[in-house]
């Protein structure tokens, strides 16, 4: 069993989409894509786990097994009294986190993110814009 935690800075807030797929027609022909906002994410997310690990000199995890995920997502306010506070607002929590498991899929840190067994997913109020993650592979 192995046990992993890691901090991820943002620049921008956490986003999510229901969507991240877009569909357009040209001539007839259907064309889907992954629209820019969800492009624009998806790199952020990874540019900030990559450096994450580049900065601590850890090598990111390969996990095996059933996995138990928790993950945090905390949205920048100037309110100092709402730091900590549950963010009952948009973005969804289930939106959220679909786009972060895909990144960290891609990132390789499992086969598949089918993987997770357990998923905790919370959305705070706090001082920077940032997520954390714990992972707790159980073999």
């Amino acid at each position: 069993m192995s046990h992993h935690k890691f901090i991820v800075r943002l620049p921008e807030r956490p986003t999510g989409t229901a969507q991240q797929k877009g569909v357009s027609t040209n001539g007839g022909r259907v064309r889907f894509y992954t629209k820019a906002s969800v492009a624009k994410t998806r790199a952020m997310y990874a540019a900030g786990i990559r450096q994450e690990f580049l900065h601590s000199g850890r090598p990111i995890p390969f996990l095996e097994g059933a996995i138990h995920a928790r993950i945090q997502f905390y949205f920048a306010v100037k309110d100092e009294r709402l730091w900590g506070q549950y963010k009952p607002t948009v973005p969804d929590c289930d939106n959220l986190v679909k786009l972060l498991l895909d990144v960290l899929t891609e990132l390789h840190f499992w086969r598949d993110d089918a993987q997770i067994a357990v998923l905790e997913v919370e959305k705070f109020y706090g001082k920077e814009n940032l997520f954390e993650i714990e992972l707790e592979d159980k073999l």
